[in-house]
Formats: structure tokens, sequence, C-alpha cells
């Protein structure tokens, strides 16, 4: 599609002439329109070299390389912002299982209050208690990395 493209741009810019003049003021103006006045020269058009099909190939090689290239750059920045996002998140529940477990190892169970199923406040056993810490222990250990 972009070869086509190029194609139908270039092609008509390649048959159409190109003039040359001097302008009043000294300045040289090249243009596609010759001016009503005369006095200019045609600049003769390079020649273009014949087809290529390995010169093809070779093109579509490296654009296909480069698109390959491209995609995974983008497959390694998803993949990055993937483990930075996961790492947030482990680093957040490191930091709160943290903050609980300084809580419920410090106090003890009777000065430990729950909101019930009710809504209403309780005190959680010292078994609670300590289910709770073990539960913790190994929310640490899974997401800290300390």
């Amino acid at each position: 599609m972009l070869l086509i493209l190029t194609v139908l741009i270039v092609v008509p810019w390649a048959e159409a002439a190109t003039y040359q003049w001097v302008d009043s003021q000294g300045r040289p103006i090249f243009s596609d329109i010759p001016p009503p006045s005369g006095g200019f020269e045609v600049v003769p058009q390079p020649d273009f070299p014949p087809f290529d099909p390995a010169a093809q190939q070779r093109l579509e090689n490296l654009l296909q390389s480069q698109e390959k290239s491209r995609e995974a750059r983008r497959d390694k920045e998803q993949e990055r912002k993937r483990l930075a996002a996961e790492k947030a998140v482990r680093a957040e529940n490191c930091h709160r299982a943290r903050e609980r477990f300084i809580v419920l190892e410090s106090r003890p169970a009777r000065r430990i209050f729950t909101t019930g199923v009710d809504g209403e406040l309780r005190r959680i056993s010292e078994e609670e208690r300590q289910s709770r810490l073990t539960e913790l222990r190994k929310q640490i250990m899974d997401n800290c990395d300390d």
C-alpha cells in the first residue's frame, strides 16, 4: 500500500518539467510553471534507475524487521509496566500487613475489637489473634522483599 501511494505521488512530479529563472531582485526561482515573461531554462530531470526486485525485497524485509522490533519494544514496555504495577501492589500489601501485624502483636486480644457480621463491635479471642498473626506473617513473607 505504501509503495502504491508513493508511486502515485512521485510519478506525476517525475514527468513534470522544472523551470528556472532569475527574478527582478536577482533571486533564482524554481517552479513547475514557467514565468509568463519568458527567459527561463528547463532544469534537466535525473534519470531514475530501473526497478530492482531484489531491492524491493530488501526494503520489505527491512520494514518487516522494523515492525517486529517495534512490537518487541511494545511488548517489553507492557511487561515492564505490568511488573511495576505488580510490585506496587505487593509493596502496598506488605505495608498493610506489617502495620496490622504490629497492632496485633503489640496489644493483647482483650484490647482488639472487630466488627461482627451484625455490625456490632466485639473483642477478638486470643486464638483469633494468633490466627490473624499467623496469616499476617504469611502475607509479609509473600509480599515483602526483605
